[in-house]
């Protein structure tokens, strides 16, 4: 499930992320969770977009070459992660671009 949740973001980033735009991934751990950060350069969300996938509703626009979606890579990849008692958002990647985020919690 998280190989899917991760594919999904990276293809998502490169899809929204014009040639010659930077994509960064991160990951780090704590006691309790780790947290993985996927950020690009891209044509970004706006906040009523980000709402959206907070409220797990459908949407889908074309991508900076013309790709299309259903928009049902996000719902999934939120249905994943909650599945596995964590956490997904997005935020703004500053100067532009977003950023998703999500948790999971490390097994003791």
């Amino acid at each position: 499930m998280i190989d899917t949740v991760i594919r999904n973001i990276l293809t998502n980033a490169i899809k929204f992320t014009p040639a010659g735009g930077v994509i960064k991934l991160n990951a780090r751990a704590n006691d309790t969770e780790v947290m993985v950060s996927i950020a690009d350069s891209g044509i970004g969300l706006t906040p009523v977009q980000t709402d959206k996938l907070v409220d797990m509703e459908v949407a889908s626009r074309k991508g900076t070459s013309g790709e299309t979606g259903t928009g049902l890579g996000l719902l999934i990849c939120q249905e994943f992660i909650n599945k596995n008692k964590g956490k997904i958002w997005a935020t703004p990647n500053q100067p532009k671009g977003t950023v998703f985020n999500f948790t999971l919690p490390i097994k003791k």
